[in-house]
């Protein structure tokens, strides 16, 4: 393991705040990933025996 010199750290961590506030590219609608529910069947049915 290797030690991080102050500067070098201060740095670091200016660059990854920066990084944080800056927006992430715009996506799309078309091309962007919907996640959430799809249209599942609650349950099964079964066959009446008979």
């Amino acid at each position: 393991m290797r030690t991080v010199s102050e500067g070098d750290w201060l740095s670091y961590l200016a660059k990854s705040k920066q990084k944080k506030l800056e927006p992430e590219a715009a996506v799309s609608p078309e091309v962007q990933l919907i996640v959430g529910e799809t249209y599942v069947a609650k349950g099964t049915k079964r066959k009446k025996r008979g």
